[in-house]
């Protein structure tokens, strides 16, 4: 009786030793060596922690082999933090097996469940991130890999959740735009949020959602974004570094025409920003210079647009 107690134990302290080792395959077949009805309760956590740890460190290393493992695990799970990992895993086996369209459907499933929470980084789990993060930096990697044929289908999707999205309040807004952050039409969500903030008083949190879109790859979004910052900050009364930025799209862009239907020339005009008196500076150069736009009062004469 004793020995039949000794074995399942001795069989986990071997297997997590083999684990400290990165012995992985080792730890699993003794972890599994023993029945399952032959563990006494009292070790089943334990148990269950070391076979995660096994199956996770299997399926890491080979990826595209990765179902079998995948499927033990999904038994295994006892959070959401576990059932993240297992859905990232089953993310990186599509894309591993060249299903990059089911890995991209995949992955904005999760994005538009609704959930939101602290999990460990699939690919080092001693970091912690939000879950909304990782999901929106992996969904972008994924467009920029989808072919035409994905785009074309999502493209109506994407826009379709924007539009209804922007005659919502801001919650729901902010809500919808990490999901479709990979699109560019996600930028007319963030500058809604932007002008929302505004109203609210939230000016550094205004400024944030327009700064990185003022680097966008397409020249469009990225001097529309600047224009908005541009006259975010001339409200403000940060007049010299709004003339900056007016000053590099005028040498840069000055006919280039803005997703909101003007050019830049004509933008700069209509929501009259400051001309430029010195040398244009990028927008990420002049927002280092004013850390504290949350605690300034904005001017009545300004109304986001």
């Amino acid at each position: 009786v004793q020995e039949a107690i000794d074995l399942p134990l001795l069989s986990l302290q071997a297997a997590e030793y083999e684990l400290l080792e990165g012995n992985h395959q080792t730890a699993l077949d003794l972890l599994t060596t023993p029945r399952d009805d032959a563990w006494p309760s009292e070790w089943a956590e334990r148990r269950r922690l070391a076979l995660w740890k096994s199956l996770t460190g299997l399926a890491a290393a080979a990826p595209s082999d990765s179902g079998a493992h995948l499927q033990r695990l999904a038994k295994l799970v006892r959070s959401s933090d576990e059932q993240f990992q297992v859905d990232a895993a089953r993310v990186e086996l599509l894309a591993e097996s060249g299903q990059l369209e089911a890995a991209f459907r995949q992955l904005w499933s999760l994005a538009t469940d609704g959930s939101d929470v602290v999990v460990r980084r699939p690919d080092d789990p001693q970091i912690t991130v939000r879950r909304s993060a990782w999901i929106a930096a992996r969904l972008t990697e994924l467009w920029q890999q989808a072919d035409d044929e994905l785009k074309d289908a999502v493209d109506a999707q994407v826009r379709t959740m924007v539009d209804a999205a922007l005659g919502e309040p801001l919650e729901t807004q902010q809500a919808v735009a990490w999901q479709v952050d990979f699109h560019p039409a996600a930028s007319w969500l963030h500058w809604a949020i932007a002008d929302n903030l505004v109203v609210a008083g939230q000016f550094g949190r205004a400024e944030a959602e327009l700064l990185p879109w003022t680097r966008h790859p397409d020249p469009a979004i990225a001097a529309e974004s600047s224009v908005r910052l541009a006259q975010l900050w001339s409200g403000m009364g940060l007049r010299d570094d709004a003339a900056s930025v007016v000053a590099r799209l005028r040498q840069e862009h000055s006919s280039l025409l803005l997703p909101s239907g003007d050019t830049v020339n004509i933008a700069i005009w209509q929501r009259r920003l400051p001309l430029p008196r010195n040398e244009p500076v990028s927008a990420a150069e002049a927002v280092r210079r004013h850390q504290r736009l949350e605690t300034r009062r904005l001017p009545a004469a300004y109304s986001p647009q």
